[in-house]
């Protein structure tokens, strides 16, 4: 990815978060939003150095 933050979005409905796999410190997680329709957006959390990955966690 080699950045530090960014946005991400759903479209749907459902209950989500987005993790960030941040490099050289502890994976980061927004909080949980829930939604009946639509797109939501996220911020994806801010890592201190860079972000290897972003996942979606659906519940």
């Amino acid at each position: 990815m080699g950045s530090t933050s960014g946005t991400a979005w759903c479209t749907g409905s459902g209950t989500w978060r987005v993790k960030a796999i941040c490099d050289y410190e502890s994976d980061k997680y927004s909080g949980w939003i829930t939604q009946n329709s639509g797109t939501k957006y996220a911020t994806v959390p801010q890592c201190t150095f860079n972000i290897e990955n972003i996942i979606f966690e659906v519940q």
